[in-house]
């Protein structure tokens, strides 16, 4: 390929007046073979024992894969229980945050505790990874004090893991997610 394309640029040159004693233009240099150490490359050849064949280095990023894709696979179970326990947390939140709300305009306790639990069964209505508390667990402070006086409802959700290797990475089995609210007397 390379002899090609030098006679057909002496072709090209032929019909041009050359000086006397000149024979045309010079021919590029010959590229470097491997292993051979050229005026054109920059380092020396690489010694090696042995190539590489394609089959191998299929077989190398197979290996690589299996161990990327089961770090992966546990990464994206951890974001998806992480993601669950917090959706429990805001429901939990918000259902101390009824029922505080119902404290604060001076309900008795019955009352916000009722709407404390009402409040989570609606929201996680159907969800069997969800311990919910009892009724009498629902902690209400400070229901009868004066208006401007803090009142406080404090209730804890439960909360099973499905992934087996997350869940020793918790104390405790179900995970214990606590919603406390206070707010201020009317």
């Amino acid at each position: 390929m390379v002899r090609r394309r030098w006679s057909h640029t002496l072709r090209a040159v032929r019909g041009a007046s050359l000086p006397r004693g000149d024979v045309g233009p010079t021919p590029p240099p010959a590229p470097a073979r491997s292993g051979e150490w050229g005026a054109s490359s920059l380092f020396p050849p690489q010694e090696r024992s042995g190539r590489r064949s394609a089959a191998g280095e299929r077989g190398n990023a197979l290996v690589e894969m299996a161990l990327l894709v089961q770090v992966l696979v546990l990464l994206l179970a951890g974001v998806l229980e992480v993601g669950r326990v917090l959706e429990v947390w805001v429901v939990t939140t918000n259902a101390a945050r009824e029922g505080a709300r119902l404290a604060a305009l001076g309900q008795p306790i019955g009352a916000v505790q009722q709407r404390a639990y009402d409040y989570l069964t609606t929201s996680l209505a159907g969800r069997t990874d969800v311990v919910l508390p009892d009724l009498a667990s629902i902690a209400v402070t400070n229901a009868g004090g004066l208006p401007g006086d803090p009142v406080t409802v404090d209730l804890t959700t439960g909360v099973l893991i499905m992934t087996p290797l997350i869940q020793n990475l918790f104390p405790t089995h179900p995970v214990p997610v606590r919603g406390v609210l206070t707010m201020r007397l009317q």
